[in-house]
């Protein structure tokens, strides 16, 4: 396998999740992507943890506390996905990771907690978020949303202060749309995964071919080189995060509150409407 892609959903059963994951590959798009990408497919039960109005409301020092209940879950998660990887020799870090409602209030939150694990996230429909914690900031976000989700603001919000720190993060709202999955962002998504990928191939290749990249890339913690996030320092393309038109950087069309620079054409004609 070439890497991990974590698809953490809202089901909290374990045959619900069995299930689920028995499912032909060609009806899940982010299984079939996994497939193309030679990914080994990981998944986990949720459970609820938080309401709709807790976003923000954790100190990001405090998070670690260990009578915390999301920290109980992410420790007992870790040292059974330190068991897996060591069992079906998986790669420990350069992940992939997608979470859609419950799983994407999961999935951001193992994040801040062991972000030296991921690569990239995308989180959908989410509908509290916690406190973006700097160490993440090498991580590649997506996030998308519906304008009628309830954490629609707050993701707006998170979006803000995660661009405070550095990350390089999108941000999409979809209008009219509440608390659902749809083809535009799963599209989307993808897009955003493949764009990740062709830069993890790119650092890898540069690594094979430097006589001074002499340690063992199975032993460290796979980062990105900020020099590959130019694209996300100076884009290309310029998307509305809510109506979804984009434009190229030159054309200073879009109002600034709603721009969102796009790295890519790839990610930019999955945005919504092209204005090449």
């Amino acid at each position: 396998m070439d890497g991990v892609f974590a698809d953490v959903t809202h089901l909290s059963e374990k045959a619900s999740v069995e299930a689920w994951v028995k499912r032909p590959s060609s009806s899940d798009l982010n299984f079939a992507f996994a497939d193309q990408h030679k990914l080994a497919i990981v998944t986990w039960t949720t459970a609820t943890m938080y309401s709709t109005s807790e976003s923000f409301n954790v100190d990001p020092n405090a998070q670690n506390d260990p009578g915390d209940a999301m920290e109980q879950s992410y420790r007992t998660w870790k040292i059974a996905m330190d068991k897996l990887c060591h069992d079906y020799h998986l790669p420990q870090s350069g992940y992939l990771i997608y979470g859609y409602s419950r799983g994407a209030q999961w999935a951001h939150r193992i994040v801040m907690r062991c972000p030296e694990r991921f690569l990239a996230i995308h989180i959908h429909i989410n509908s509290s978020y916690a406190e973006p914690a700097p160490e993440a900031s090498h991580c590649l976000w997506l996030l998308t949303t519906g304008e009628l989700e309830y954490g629609s603001n707050a993701a707006k919000a998170f979006y803000q202060k995660a661009q405070a720190l550095n990350y390089p993060i999108l941000l999409r709202i979809y209008p009219g749309k509440a608390h659902e999955v749809f083809p535009e962002e799963e599209e989307l998504g993808l897009k955003f995964f493949e764009y990740v990928l062709k830069l993890k191939s790119q650092q890898l290749q540069g690594n094979a071919n430097s006589l001074a990249a002499t340690f063992d890339d199975d032993e460290q913690p796979f980062v990105l080189d900020d020099s590959l996030l130019t694209a996300f320092r100076k884009p290309p393309y310029f998307g509305d995060m809510l109506n979804g038109d984009v434009y190229p950087a030159v054309e200073d069309v879009l109002p600034e509150s709603q721009r969102v620079g796009l790295p890519n054409k790839e990610i930019a004609q999955s945005w919504g409407y092209f204005h090449p």
